[in-house]
């Protein structure tokens, strides 16, 4: 058998493992995580499924929860006629997905910031996954605020969005708490718009990636996350750790002080960083040792896990997906290099910013919105994910 049916019957293996073991209870599995995403979507042209021109709707289109801050007009996204059928059993051609890396420990995310931000672009007509970076620093208005500008500023990083929308600030007026704002501030900005989101906390990242046994990570280069002129102890309080080249393997500790290393590198490489993780927990959720790690995973995720989708529908998107997914068709993409040069670092209201033209994003993600952004070897802006060697 080939490496792709080997894990399509892993995946089978693991949603039986989960019925049988009786992980899976109606209340908890079917009911979703967090808050609902009710912001106005983009509308789409279902494909063609035979050789009838009739067309139907991608999504109903949401009403926003308020209207204090339109949001831009909604615009269609057309897609070319075929006789394909969406993977996954749905009718969908293509879902975006905000993904939040919280940088605090609160299980109810009533305070912190958005210190990872990607949008997952899946489409289920090749299949293809795309994961976008965005920036931190970038400025930004925020739309839908309560109105009291004391409090709650109409303008700021981009990552602060996720702050200002969470409870404890009590600031946003619309729904999706932090998720929500920060998802209607990328479409009211950008012209990005989410269909759903997911969030975590550093807790969920760490149970996560133990519940998995750690995973295996390969390095061309060490990465060091001692402090500055620091070379000795890698385990002080205040190191982040050393990662030689060649094989790490990594528990949860070990992983999140991975992707957070800054200080001897940029933003943009702890951003490479993220997506080296990322490609090794994909391999690690295909192998056939996570079966019996199933368990631990689900208790993990449902726990303090953020998203309005509920678990089952999770399983069913990693089910259907991580046995399609292979170098060619999971790419990683970030902004091009040069717009993070010295010329568009300044400091604005006394911040640190990314001070890139808003018309050159919005330019930037309408191609990645239409699956124009090319993998390239020799880029470090749009890669796939690279074949590490064989373990000794």
């Amino acid at each position: 058998m080939n490496k792709r049916t080997i894990t399509a019957i892993i995946i089978a293996l693991i949603i039986t493992a989960l019925v049988i073991g009786g992980v899976v209870l109606a209340n908890v599995w079917n009911k979703p995580l967090g808050k609902a995403l009710d912001l106005p979507t983009r509308t789409a042209t279902q494909p063609v499924l035979s050789e009838s021109t009739a067309t139907q709707p991608l999504e109903s289109t949401k009403q926003a929860a308020s209207t204090e801050t339109p949001i831009p007009p909604t615009t269609t996204r057309v897609f070319t006629a075929t006789p394909k059928r969406p993977v996954c059993g749905g009718k969908v051609p293509v879902l975006y997905f905000l993904v939040v890396g919280a940088d605090a420990t609160d299980p109810d995310y009533r305070y912190g910031l958005s210190d990872v931000m990607r949008i997952v672009r899946i489409d289920f007509m090749q299949p293809k996954v795309s994961v976008l970076t965005l920036p931190r620093d970038l400025w930004v208005t925020y739309p839908n605020l309560k109105d009291e500008p004391e409090r709650c500023p109409v303008e700021g990083k981009l990552n602060q969005a996720f702050f200002f929308g969470n409870p404890g600030k009590s600031c946003y007026a619309g729904t999706g708490e932090g998720p929500g704002l920060l998802a209607e501030t990328i479409a009211s900005n950008f012209d990005l718009f989410s269909d759903h989101y997911v969030a975590i906390n550093e807790n969920v990242f760490q149970s996560m990636i133990d519940a998995m046994g750690g995973v295996d990570l390969y390095l061309e280069n060490a990465v060091d996350g001692r402090p500055i002129g620091e070379t000795e102890d890698a385990t002080k309080e205040n190191s982040q750790g050393y990662f030689p080249a060649g094989w790490n393997h990594l528990t949860g500790y070990d992983a999140m002080s991975f992707v957070r290393i800054r200080d001897r590198y940029t933003e943009i490489v702890r951003s490479d960083h993220q997506s080296l993780l990322l490609c090794a927990m994909k391999d690690k959720l295909s192998s056939p040792e996570i079966i019996i790690k199933i368990p631990k995973m689900i208790s993990a995720l449902i726990n303090e896990t953020q998203t309005d989708l509920s678990p089952a529908q999770i399983s069913q998107y990693l089910t259907c997906l991580l046995p399609k997914l292979n170098g060619s068709n999971l790419q990683f993409i970030r902004f091009p290099d040069e717009w993070f040069a010295k010329s568009h670092q300044t400091l604005y209201q006394g911040m640190f910013i990314w001070d890139i033209p808003q018309a050159d994003i919005r330019d930037y993600l309408k191609k990645f919105q239409a699956d124009e952004i090319p993998v390239q070897e020799s880029s470090d802006s749009s890669k796939s994910c690279p074949e590490p060697p064989a373990k000794n």
